[in-house]
């Protein structure tokens, strides 16, 4: 099994990397000094006590006499494997409920104060529009192919002006929407403006949620299945089912950093440029080495190129720890 893949079922039970490194070196020696531990794993003893904290709020490990032992794999790990299929299993039942108010309203009607249907790609982009602009305290969206209209930057200039209003933004991309060299850039740009992202492979239907009491949500975006049509959801209910499907999704997808928070500095003390630090920040998106140079506009030889020059500067010897020499030298300043 490969490193990519191995780490997408971690993230699925909602562990992050250092969750992962942390709990295995617990394993292999749970006696070990907090000051140690950190040292030798090169995380700063916030992030060992951020991760212990996971670990012990997910059931992998519990205190006893006063230390943190890690359990046992079979069990721990057993046991958050069912908990988080459960929690799968019970959003996705959901979406059955409000099938059944769709398919009990008469033909040609909308049911008032549960849900209205609005068919044609300009009504449907309109309410798009009215639905992020309306919102006041939070914003929740997922963004998953295939779309009503080509990359909009009217959209994405609503979402900024939402978020310079003070709102909440989370948003969930799926990883088949990195294709699009478009949204990329928008991912990017929502990154830097300080908005929540994360990527999923599990974002099959696009959804938008505002301050959890309105929701808009397709019935038929491709037009393969004629023209585009959404649900705009105001019954409670129904909103607060769909918010709790957008919540457990949210968990179990995996954080997209914000890139260039302050300019590091490699071993021989050179900062990165711009494209270097995007180049990095696509990487660890989870982008695969095509998309990202396609996205670059440069060949797969030249961007291996530049990668293996970066891991030289940074004095690494792989992308892990690319990553990670980068986030040291972001949160040091240095």
């Amino acid at each position: 099994m490969d490193v990519d893949h191995t780490r997408e079922l971690w993230r699925a039970l909602g562990l992050s990397e250092d969750d992962v490194r942390v709990y295995q070196d617990l394993l292999g020696d749970p006696q070990a000094a907090p000051d140690a531990r950190a040292h030798g794993l090169g995380l700063t003893p916030g992030a060992l006590d951020t991760a212990l904290s996971r670990l012990e709020a997910l059931g992998l490990a519990a205190r006893r006499d006063g230390a943190l032992l890690p359990a046992r794999p079979s069990i721990g790990v057993t046991a958050l494997a069912a908990e988080r299929r459960a929690q799968l299993s019970r959003a996705e039942a959901l979406i059955g409920e409000l099938e059944q108010v769709f398919d009990a309203r008469p033909p040609g009607t909308a049911l008032p104060e549960v849900l209205t249907v609005v068919r044609g790609r300009a009504r449907v982009m309109e309410r798009v529009h009215e639905l992020v602009e309306s919102a006041r305290a939070s914003l929740d969206m997922i963004d998953t192919p295939p779309y009503v209209s080509g990359p909009n930057p009217d959209v994405h200039d609503s979402e900024t002006n939402a978020a310079g209003r003070g709102l909440a933004l989370r948003t969930i991309i799926d990883y088949s929407a990195l294709d699009n060299p478009r949204h990329v850039r928008d991912m990017l740009r929502s990154v830097s403006e300080g908005q929540q992202v994360r990527l999923s492979s599990r974002a099959r239907t696009k959804l938008v949620i505002a301050d959890r009491r309105r929701a808009l949500l397709p019935l038929a975006a491709d037009p393969a299945f004629g023209e585009p049509a959404v649900a705009v959801v105001s019954h409670p209910e129904l909103v607060g089912a769909l918010q709790s499907l957008f919540d457990v999704l949210f968990d179990l997808a995996s954080p997209l950093e914000p890139a260039g928070a302050a300019q590091p500095a490699s071993r021989h003390g050179t900062p990165l440029t711009g494209d270097e630090e995007q180049l990095i920040q696509l990487l660890s998106s989870g982008m695969n080495d095509t998309g990202i140079a396609r996205h670059l506009g440069i060949s797969d030889r030249t961007f291996r190129r530049r990668v293996s020059a970066l891991m030289n500067r940074f004095g690494v010897e792989s992308r892990f720890q690319l990553g990670r020499s980068v986030e040291r030298h972001m949160s040091s300043g240095e």
